[in-house]
């Protein structure tokens, strides 16, 4: 992780690929009607839920996948969208549909490929210290660690969750956990954006076809776009 990244969700600078990845950052989420109790206890983090359950799930903390959905509000505007990533030591995955759009990138031995699967074809990005455009802040344990939580419930849906809320200078990052323990949202509130994210799969095991694209793509190399992280 970037040691210049300071909050729980600072952890990309802008350009193109914060709207690949940064799905687990910085867009804002309205979502459902959300409804929480008051804090009830604020407890050692090696105690929590949040703490337990990402040190268990994930043995690498380098090596995780998850899929989700989002809705919200970004930047006054409604928002909505769909996304898996992966990550295995440095490669990352990063599919992404809002809509019509879809983006899906592969960082792979330190070359950035834009995916177009309608016209099969890969463009390569040129991109400067890739290591700094990903963080696992949202899943370490050992960064969980270092803060404090609130504990309560909340309400998403009519479904009443386990809520652990940690803050982390302008970042609020509540984790919401099922009965079977499972996690099952996080909601963030940055700098008044808001996200809600519904976890549908998280694993800490990655394949390491799943940086791989079809053999039948054909690269691009009218597509001129530059990353300076």
């Amino acid at each position: 992780m970037n040691k210049k990244n300071q909050g729980l969700f600072s952890s990309f600078k802008g350009s193109i690929f914060i709207i690949l990845t940064l799905c687990l950052a910085l867009l804002s989420a309205a979502a459902c009607s959300t409804n929480s109790t008051a804090p009830v206890n604020s407890d050692p983090v090696e105690g929590s839920k949040a703490y337990n359950y990402f040190k268990n799930a994930l043995p690498n903390e380098n090596e995780f996948y998850i899929a989700f959905g989002m809705e919200g509000i970004a930047q006054n505007a409604a928002y909505r969208a769909n996304a898996e990533v992966a990550v295995k030591g440095e490669n990352v995955y990063v599919n992404y549909t809002a809509g019509d759009i879809n983006f899906c990138s592969i960082l792979k031995e330190g070359t950035l490929y834009m995916l177009n699967k309608r016209a099969r074809t890969y463009a390569r990005v040129p991109i400067e210290n890739q290591m700094s455009l990903f963080s696992n802040a949202l899943f370490d344990s050992e960064r969980l660690n270092t803060l404090t939580y609130t504990s309560g419930e909340m309400e998403i849906g009519g479904v009443t969750y386990a809520s652990e809320e940690y803050v982390d200078g302008a970042s609020q990052v509540t984790y919401l956990f099922d009965e079977s323990g499972s996690l099952t949202y996080i909601i963030n509130n940055t700098n008044g954006n808001d996200i809600q994210m519904e976890i549908l799969e998280f694993s800490g095991e990655v394949t390491d076809e799943m940086f791989n694209f079809p053999v039948d793509f054909t690269e691009d190399t009218s597509t001129s776009l530059e990353i300076n992280p």
